[in-house]
């Protein structure tokens, strides 16, 4: 069951990944030829695989996998937007001159841009520690957070059963 579940996150990532790289950029993101989208969800799924065991097969990981798909796909929207073409691997040796630059220019949001970082950050603020709570320990609500909250227990919820004492 386990194994099926992993399996079922790695997928969906994989094509959140895929979504979260184009909407940000691709008004035809739902027009591409499926050939295309297949190799592209192949070559995701690869990239995926590999942050999925660097992260020792963890539900985060995947969360780490699409937020840099998305983070790829915010700058590939922002490149495109002010030189017309993506990111190209020429860019990465560039990045000195695209900084010293980069004042400019003005960054702006989109209506595509929301859509595609709101359901990102809404969790990662549910995330946040509890205040209210006392240092080192989960706030009582801690197991209703996303599972990639960063508290230590929050992939599972609470155990009811009863410590015994040693």
């Amino acid at each position: 069951m386990d194994a099926l579940r992993r399996g079922a996150f790695f997928a969906l990532a994989v094509v959140l990944g895929f979504l979260l790289l184009e909407l940000p950029w691709n008004d035809g993101v739902f027009a591409i030829p499926q050939r295309y989208v297949i190799d592209n969800l192949l070559i995701l799924g690869l990239g995926c695989a590999i942050t999925f065991l660097a992260g020792q097969r963890t539900r985060a990981s995947l969360a780490v996998f699409t937020g840099f798909c998305l983070l790829w796909g915010t700058a590939n929207f922002f490149i495109i937007t002010f030189k017309g073409q993506p990111i190209v691997p020429a860019d990465l040796f560039a990045l000195g001159t695209a900084a010293s630059v980069a004042g400019g220019y003005s960054l702006f949001l989109t209506g595509r841009l929301v859509f595609c970082w709101a359901p990102i950050a809404s969790p990662w603020r549910s995330c946040a520690p509890n205040e209210s709570a006392p240092a080192g320990t989960l706030p009582p609500t801690c197991w209703r957070r996303p599972f990639w909250c960063g508290w230590p227990s929050c992939s599972t919820r609470p155990s009811t059963s009863k410590r015994i004492a040693r």
